[in-house]
């Protein structure tokens, strides 16, 4: 199955448009997506060409903004003919230094005949045995150097449902804000335009790369061709989605005005928004509270009693080791002690008060010799305690 689809960028000059100031205006046409059976026979051809120049290092991102490049893999430049212009090279595994040190980055030698030549790039997943388009595109200068392996330059696959095919008939719609759930979308999300479930046109809405900050969709037209069947006519209203990278959702979005469709027409309108249930916990004491959620679905999970969402305590801990406990140590370092183990009779810790053998806290009766308490011991003049004298 083939299916095409281009993306060329021709700049125009647009002052004053709307009221505002629109230094640069971009015409997206997407490039070509393809199935294939095998790997693809790119061959770089250096000899073909009289000028060259360099991307020194770049990243391949996919729809999840994961970088790509394992063995088998492949990143190419081609003309507008489909001609290949350059293959690319994968130092990531060589590289042992900077930010990007052993993950997937691409050099390039790209060749051209002239100054000026637009170049589309596409790439090679082995593991999913496809070709996948990529929406950035070069302007081909002699000897330029772009990118470098410490601070590649970024190219992105085109999200599957926002492929559309070229036409000569175009309008573009700007959008001073595009927002999903009322916040503005990530840099690496991308806004499509439809005619009803075709898509015409589409853009990674990046606006630090348009000009004033404000970003234009293309929307491609009918002119007649069996590619463009199902595109925009005159006086017909597109409709919008906005991809979310980070969450892979394609989500239906609303302009601010419903604005008809016409040939070479300039549309500025406020915003586009889309607005969609993510559901979740949304209590912030919670363990999983979903600070993107839009709708509670009771899955809240709490912490035990006197431990965070960690397992961690956050209460005192009692000298048996129980969060939250209360048995202490007694006067005489015991946990849970009475502190009688240190204590006399008198209640003094580390006192020195007995009870004598009459019972009396710190008394002075004694058992005497004959094992009486507080007796006189022998009497004066018996030799035992029973009274008994030694005879004369």
């Amino acid at each position: 199955m083939i299916i095409f689809n281009f993306d060329c960028r021709n700049t125009i000059n647009l002052i004053e448009y709307y009221g505002i100031s629109i230094l640069q205006k971009n015409f997206y046409i997407l490039f070509l997506s393809v199935l294939v059976a095998s790997t693809p026979d790119w061959e770089d051809t250096p000899g073909t060409y009289q000028f060259t120049s360099y991307m020194i290092g770049a990243i391949v991102l996919n729809n999840n903004g994961e970088q790509m490049g394992d063995d088998g893999d492949m990143f190419a430049a081609f003309d507008e003919d489909g001609i290949v212009r350059g293959v690319a090279s994968n130092v990531g595994a060589n590289l042992d230094f900077g930010p990007y040190a052993g993950t997937p980055v691409w050099e390039m030698t790209m060749r051209s005949n002239n100054s000026g030549d637009l170049l589309s790039f596409k790439f090679y997943d082995d593991s999913e045995n496809q070709i996948f388009d990529i929406s950035e595109t070069y302007e081909f200068i002699i000897n330029e150097q772009i990118g470098n392996v410490l601070m590649p330059v970024s190219y992105n696959f085109v999200p599957i449902e926002f492929v559309f095919n070229q036409s000569t008939l175009q309008a573009f719609y700007f959008f001073q804000e595009v927002t999903i759930n009322n916040e503005p979308v990530a840099s690496n999300d991308w806004v499509g335009v439809f005619n009803g479930d075709v898509c015409v046109g589409s853009l990674k809405w990046d606006t630090s790369q348009c000009g004033a900050g404000i970003c234009s969709v293309g929307a491609m037209g009918n002119d007649g061709s069996s590619q463009t069947v199902g595109y925009m006519i005159g006086g017909s209203i597109p409709t919008f989605k906005i991809y979310d990278t980070s969450e892979n959702i394609y989500i239906d979005a609303t302009p601010s005005g419903d604005e008809a469709w016409f040939n070479l027409n300039y549309t500025l309108l406020e915003s586009l928004s889309a607005i969609y249930v993510i559901s979740g916990c949304m209590d912030q004491n919670a363990c999983n509270y979903n600070s993107s959620a839009t709708e509670d679905d009771n899955s809240c999970i709490y912490p035990e009693e006197n431990f965070d969402c960690y397992g961690n305590c956050i209460v005192n801990i009692d000298c048996n080791g129980d969060c939250g406990g209360i048995v202490v140590e007694d006067a005489c370092g015991i946990c849970g002690g009475d502190s009688s183990v240190c204590t006399d009779c008198l209640g003094i810790v580390d006192g020195t008060a007995e009870y004598d053998c009459n019972g009396v806290c710190d008394g002075d009766a004694i058992i005497d010799e004959c094992g009486v308490c507080g007796g006189n011991g022998i009497e004066s003049g018996a030799c035992d305690c029973e009274g008994n004298t030694i005879d004369a």
